[in-house]
């Protein structure tokens, strides 16, 4: 935050704060009250601040239902960072999702958003004898990293 009030000391007119890792009531706490502040991706508005915030509960949702659509009942997810918050909506959507359509998510991996993650993840999953039918990565980098893991071991996507 260091830079955040460096900006505020030098005049700026507003902030648009996104920290995912970091709870809006703390980094809120942090700035003065002076400065108009829109918080992005904060679980809800705190104070005088709105907030912005993208439906990924709902995203992920849909991930579920099309699986369905596709006829797939045995699915992974691989989770990103348990103290995110995009991370835990979209893991609560996914699984309420999958429970309304009956899926059975076989387990969830613990992932960090990060391709290396996502290569461990399609790595575990290509020496399972019993492979799901579909994955949610929580984010394109852990995707990206699955299917390299997933072809590098000679699994066909899709199977």
């Amino acid at each position: 935050m260091p830079k955040v009030f460096a900006l505020i000391h030098g005049q700026v007119d507003g902030v648009i704060l996104m920290a995912p890792f970091v709870d809006a009531d703390r980094r809120l706490a942090q700035l003065p009250f002076t400065v108009p502040t829109v918080l992005l991706n904060a679980p809800d508005s705190v104070g005088d601040a709105p907030a912005i915030t993208i439906d990924n509960a709902g995203g992920a949702s849909q991930v579920a239902q099309h699986f369905a659509q596709l006829g797939y009942k045995d699915v992974v997810h691989i989770a990103g960072p348990a103290d995110n918050f995009d991370a835990a909506e979209r893991a609560r959507g996914f699984h309420a999702a999958a429970r309304r359509l009956g899926m059975t998510v076989q387990r969830d991996i613990k992932g960090n958003y990060s391709e290396e993650a996502g290569r461990e993840a399609g790595t575990y999953l290509a020496g399972r004898g019993r492979r799901p039918r579909a994955v949610f990565a929580a984010n394109d980098n852990m995707a990206v990293g699955c299917l390299e893991a997933l072809a590098a071991a000679g699994v066909a996507v899709p199977d």
